[in-house]
């Protein structure tokens, strides 16, 4: 009997709790189909997170940056086969070709020749115009023909002086009087106008003091950070928005660099990209990562290594291209919103050219084909 009993109020708890259960699940507050013996609620929020604002004309040229894995690089000897590029000079003006095929490739690389084996359509084109080449005559432009780069986005690098808005016996590297600030403005308009570009850039390298430009058509020599300021500042305004303003591309030769931290006070932001140049004779990146260290104390925006490279000037032989491929290959690593190689055509200048001056590719030449998806 006492078993009887027993068996009875099991059935009875058993009851008992599928009823309870049944109950628990019945609830309102549990969503059909949710085991709310297990389920989480999410709190409501009662806010909206400020979203990150990223300028239209900029997102057209350049993904927001990303912290990219180190790739494997295939065997550069894989490809040796293959037909080196021919060259087609336009002008005597260097240009950059960023090849841009998806948002997160941001590398490419500087050539002194436009090559159209080496451009991918609806990439990026830094082509170099000479304000002093344009407009000899105060206020007479002669635009260089440009048709070439038809299908590409555009980014116009502004740079020399015409002799009329010089002081006298200045370098064409060197800034404009004052006065002329107008006239420049003027003409950054007038490019964009002519171009239609994706973007514009001031200057090069204006941090290289004047005694020390030996090629004024390529340094910027602006001895004092507050005139290249008050140039970009400027420009800036006078763009107003139409196109975004690179600033910088600075040598940054030393460390600390009073140059640029001065100007990034002074300008406050009246741009919209912030550049720099670095050429390594190891396969190292502390000095990109330093001068990268330096410029986030003062800048969080945009910013790229417009001009990179590991150089040689002797005993350049297989070594040496091995060891320039391991840096490529370390750069492209580095948090930088673009990477430009300085260059992509065989110029001569310490070894720096993905390209050897006998016409056949380097190393580097596969790993940066492979890294920018050709």
């Amino acid at each position: 009997m006492k078993y009887k009993y027993l068996t009875i109020a099991v059935f009875a708890w058993i009851l008992i709790t599928l009823l309870i259960v049944a109950v628990v699940n019945a609830s309102p507050d549990c969503p059909s189909g949710t085991d709310c013996r297990t389920a989480t609620s999410t709190p409501t929020r009662t806010g909206t997170a400020t979203p990150t604002v990223i300028p239209t004309a900029w997102a057209t040229l350049s993904a927001a940056p990303t912290m990219p894995v180190t790739p494997t690089i295939a065997n550069p000897t894989q490809s040796a086969t293959e037909s080196p590029p021919t060259v087609h000079p336009p002008n005597g003006n260097a240009i950059y070709l960023p090849l841009i095929r998806q948002p997160q490739i941001r590398l490419g690389v500087q050539l002194e020749q436009l090559n159209t084996e080496w451009v991918i359509p609806g990439g990026t084109i830094y082509y170099a115009l000479r304000w002093h080449d344009v407009e000899a005559g105060r206020g007479i432009y002669v635009w260089p023909d440009l048709n070439a780069f038809a299908g590409y986005k555009l980014v116009l690098g502004i740079k020399t002086s015409p002799a009329w808005a010089l002081e006298p016996g200045r370098k064409i590297c060197a800034a404009p009087k004052s006065e002329y600030y107008p006239d420049l403005a003027r003409f950054v308009l007038a490019a964009v106008e002519q171009y239609q570009p994706a973007a514009v850039s001031l200057w090069n390298e204006p941090d290289v003091p004047e005694l020390l430009a030996n090629y004024p058509e390529q340094y910027g020599c602006i001895d004092d950070p507050a005139v290249y300021s008050d140039m970009v500042i400027a420009v800036y305004d006078a763009l107003a928005g139409r196109v975004p303003l690179i600033a910088g591309e600075f040598a940054m030769i030393e460390l600390p660099s009073s140059y640029v931290a001065n100007f990034i006070t002074r300008t406050a932001g009246h741009y919209d990209v912030l550049s720099f140049h670095y050429h390594a004779w190891m396969p190292e990146t502390v000095g990109v990562e330093q001068r990268i260290e330096f410029i986030r104390r003062y800048y969080a925006g945009p910013l790229w290594l417009s001009e990179t490279s590991m150089v040689c000037e002797v005993d350049c032989g297989a070594e040496f291209e091995t060891m320039q491929e391991e840096y490529l290959r370390l750069v492209y690593s580095t948090p930088l919103d673009y990477i430009l190689w300085y260059t992509g055509a065989p110029n001569g200048w310490r070894n720096s050219d993905l390209i050897r001056l006998d016409g056949t590719p380097r190393p580097a030449w596969y790993t940066y084909r492979m890294l920018t998806g050709r």
